[in-house]
């Protein structure tokens, strides 16, 4: 009885912070397509123009997994040293959100920039990689989550060092899984990614997607900023 107390407990604690990190990815989706409503229809077209500066931007031969994993890992892998802090927890929940505002504007932008059909195809081809990262992200998220809780209780309530280090070693044994989700992830961007590329190059315009809007979101933070 014991037992299944303590399961249905720790379920509904992963379930809690599952539904608070998933929470704060639909509500980067409505600010994400937010933001892109709300620009103005000169701001749209330099976006547009500026995807078709970059049409031939994309080189199948620079192409490469490794550079892939490399970029995704480094996301995922700062998250993990990240949640090594209650600050850091903090920042984790900022990116988990702004995977949520990367995915609304970037598929407002898509619509934008392609026809229908092509905007429907590049939409689905780009959302299936999408889920995948952000499946990881949200993991790595609730990996951080739970490592400062555990930590907290384990240092303020039970005072337990030899616990406190077995939940470290398990925190480092998360990094392995988040590292081998990382590698699917990356796999399944090589293959996608360059079919998203063709709906641009059929269109007149090719530019990676995401690499657009992480552009637009950093260069209005830095306006924000000043």
């Amino acid at each position: 009885m014991v037992a299944q107390k303590r399961r249905k407990k720790s379920f509904s604690y992963v379930l809690y912070v599952m539904y608070v990190l998933l929470l704060l990815v639909i509500i980067g989706d409505i600010i994400g397509a937010s933001l892109y409503v709300k620009l103005e229809q000169s701001s749209q077209s330099l976006m547009v123009n500026y995807v078709n500066e970059n049409i031939n931007s994309f080189d199948k031969a620079n192409w490469s997994f490794n550079q892939l994993f490399y970029k995704q890992f480094m996301y995922q892998g700062s998250m993990w040293v990240l949640g090594l802090s209650g600050v850091g927890v903090i920042v984790n929940l900022f990116l988990v959100f702004l995977k949520g505002v990367i995915a609304g504007f970037n598929v407002f932008f898509i619509f934008q920039a392609l026809s229908p059909f092509q905007a429907i195809l590049a939409s689905f081809l780009w959302l299936i990689q999408y889920l995948f990262i952000l499946g990881v992200t949200i993991l790595s998220g609730y990996f951080s989550v739970r490592f400062v809780i555990m930590a907290v209780k384990i240092l303020f309530f039970k005072k337990n060092k030899m616990l406190l280090k077995k939940h470290l070693l398990y925190y480092f044994y998360q990094l392995v899984i988040i590292t081998a989700l990382t590698l699917v992830t990356a796999g399944v961007t090589y293959f996608i990614q360059p079919l998203v590329y063709q709906q641009f190059e059929n269109a007149g315009k090719s530019e990676p997607v995401q690499q657009s809007a992480d552009d637009f979101i950093s260069t209005s933070s830095e306006a924000t900023a000043s």
